[in-house]
């Protein structure tokens, strides 16, 4: 593989599509809106947000399934078409939901085999054992269809498919959101040591802030295609700066704010007014702060110690 200390890394990324909205009118929207991003290798990075702020399209085009409209994505020190046309198994992507991921009509052994066979790899019962073995699963699901599994070990199989060509990176795409709150957890660890055991680098997307906290070396907040703040795990809660991390903190259910002082840290922002401003920072329309720069300019990013980067005027000196 190509060198480079970053796994993967974005460039004033941008995705737009247009819809046709009636015979003479387009309107564009802004899936991501210029953003820059760094991956390292081994790192874990939950990208937090609401729906629609356009984290699974950022996961999509790292693995090659979107097509960015300007930008530039590179993995490894290579560009992603250069190196997606070599190099296709060694970044793959756990989708949200089972269901539609896996084919009905595949037994699990199968499923696995073709994995294996796409990997370079005999597809033996063996290796296909091994592989169940790693996510946890008895190998007598071998021979069981999709409909005879419960959600949980449904996750499993998909984890177990794009362990099967050694992947370098895995995009994981909310991928516990649809689990109830036991399986969740055990589905979460399950990864976490998969993860420390093999090595690979995660993108981790999702809308939970408490479990995105718990998975990640770090945390890109996404908000209407934009990063509004990278920081450290233990700063989502100690230290948050950007208004919309600190409105995320509102969500926060009270089991989690035991033994927590959250004064002057959360902000409860009110309701976005839509389409989202074309120019200037998104939240201009809700943020209590919001000044006439906010209107004109696109906020900065700022550094403020360490990894932590804010991008709001709030905190720029100019």
């Amino acid at each position: 593989m190509a060198g480079g200390f970053e796994a993967a890394e974005v460039k004033e990324l941008r995705k737009i599509y247009r819809l046709k909205t009636s015979l003479k009118k387009v309107a564009e929207v802004r899936a991501i809106d210029g953003i820059d991003l760094k991956i390292n290798k081994g790192e874990v990075v939950g990208l937090l947000g609401e729906s629609g702020s356009g984290k699974t399209t950022l996961g999509k085009i790292l693995v090659g399934i979107e097509k960015p409209t300007s930008g530039e994505v590179r993995l490894f020190g290579t560009s992603a078409e250069e190196f997606l046309k070599s190099n296709r198994k060694s970044v793959q992507m756990i989708f949200q939901n089972p269901d539609t991921s896996l084919n009905p009509k595949m037994k699990v052994g199968d499923t696995l085999r073709e994995a294996l066979e796409a990997g370079g790899r005999v597809g033996s019962k063996d290796e296909i054992k091994e592989l169940l073995e790693m996510v946890e699963l008895d190998p007598k699901y071998i021979d069981y269809y999709p409909s005879q599994l419960s959600g949980g070990q449904k996750q499993r199989v998909a984890i177990a498919r794009a362990l099967a060509v050694k992947p370098s990176i895995i995009i994981g795409d909310e991928i516990v959101s649809a689990l109830d709150a036991t399986v969740k957890v055990q589905i979460l660890s399950l990864i976490q040591e998969l993860q420390r055991e093999l090595g690979f680098t995660m993108l981790f997307i999702s809308h939970d802030l408490p479990i995105t906290r718990a998975v990640s070396n770090k945390i890109a907040v996404m908000y209407l295609g934009k990063i509004v703040e990278i920081l450290e795990p233990r700063d989502l809660i100690e230290d948050p700066l950007h208004p919309y991390t600190r409105h995320l903190l509102t969500s926060l259910p009270s089991i989690y704010l035991k033994g927590l002082s959250l004064d002057g840290k959360r902000l409860k922002l009110k309701e976005l007014q839509t389409p989202p401003p074309a120019a200037g920072c998104k939240l201009q329309s809700i943020c209590p702060f919001a000044s006439e720069k906010c209107a004109h300019e696109n906020p900065p990013a700022v550094k403020v110690g360490g990894d932590h980067v804010v991008f709001c005027h709030l905190y720029s000196k100019n």
